[in-house]
């Protein structure tokens, strides 16, 4: 973040959109709840964000457009 340099955060993803950009180099929307925030972040930073993943075997993909909400709970 060029306004707090090396400055890190931990934090949960909330929403990821649609992705753009080669495999190798995605990019997109992402909305994150911060576990400790800081009084210095503002609406609007734009930050370099590391989101470390795992394989998953034997595991079904659903596409988000299968996925909606009714009466509280998630269905697929």
């Amino acid at each position: 973040m060029a306004a707090l340099p090396g400055r890190k955060f931990q934090g949960r993803v909330k929403i990821i959109g649609g992705t753009t950009g080669p495999r190798w180099d995605r990019h997109f929307d992402c909305r994150i709840s911060l576990d400790d925030p800081d009084p210095e972040l503002r609406p609007g930073m734009s930050v370099r964000m590391v989101i470390p993943t795992d394989r998953m075997h034997n595991v079904l993909r659903v596409p988000s457009q299968a996925l909606f909400q009714a009466g509280g709970g998630s269905f697929t």
